[in-house]
């Protein structure tokens, strides 16, 4: 049995990896986080983990390296969520420096969430646009979402998506990708018809579409950079 400083180390290094398992992260999310935690590790070389200024260390050199902003935004994302879960405070100027891309200001994020409508397309998109924004789902995550997996959790914090389900389950189908494409038929009887599963081009096609309705250069990209953004301030 180990014991000293490297037992210690061992058994912060599992907590830390364990504390993005206990999150509520898309899979790809949890994924490249796990990375993020990994390289840390590997990075301390047995030191103690949930150090300050070894975090800060650990984020300077990355920056040092050439990385891009958004590989940076991730660590820092990572790092935050892990430390928050094992009750340490992530180092709060480093989250001031503002190393990431593009992400939506209070009032455009407002404007956002505050998109209406009643019709089915109108709901799917909302859903789309507000499971990215609020939970961090990505384009590719999004269209692996299917029918008969539940989520309640997302479903009542997410009225959009709660209809949209509640649409495909009811009207369509109780199996299946969830977000499908839509058409709609005649004028003076308009019918809907489900089409092909969304895929991730077309996911971002509707993000963009949303963001033109209130105005604002939506992406998928800076829905998910908007959301790491609220990850560092809130957990």
């Amino acid at each position: 049995m180990c014991t000293g400083p490297y037992a210690r180390t061992t058994t912060m290094t599992r907590n830390l990896r364990n504390a993005l398992t206990h999150s509520r992260l898309s899979p790809q999310t949890r994924r490249l986080y796990q990375g993020a935690i990994d390289r840390y590790v590997n990075f301390a070389r047995g030191r103690r983990l949930l150090d300050d200024g070894l975090a800060t260390k650990y984020i300077s050199s990355r920056l040092a390296a050439g990385l891009t902003p958004s590989t940076v935004d991730v660590d820092i994302a990572a790092l935050t969520c892990a430390f928050r879960k094992c009750g340490h405070t992530f180092p709060v100027a480093m989250m001031a420096k503002g190393h990431g891309p593009r992400t939506l200001t209070p009032s455009e994020m407002k404007a956002v969430l505050a998109l209406g409508g009643a019709a089915p397309a109108e709901d799917r998109d909302l859903a789309i646009v507000h499971l990215m924004l609020r939970s961090g789902y990505q384009a590719a995550d999004v269209a692996a979402f299917r029918v008969e997996r539940p989520q309640p959790d997302l479903r009542v914090m997410i009225p959009a998506l709660e209809r949209w389900w509640h649409y495909m389950e009811i009207g369509v189908t109780k199996r299946g990708p969830l977000f499908r494409a839509l058409q709609t038929y005649g004028q003076i009887e308009p019918r809907t018809v489900i089409g092909a599963p969304l895929g991730v081009k077309a996911i971002d096609r509707i993000v963009k579409e949303c963001g033109r309705r209130v105005g604002i250069p939506l992406t998928s990209r800076v829905l998910y950079q908007t959301y790491l953004a609220e990850t560092r301030l809130l957990r």
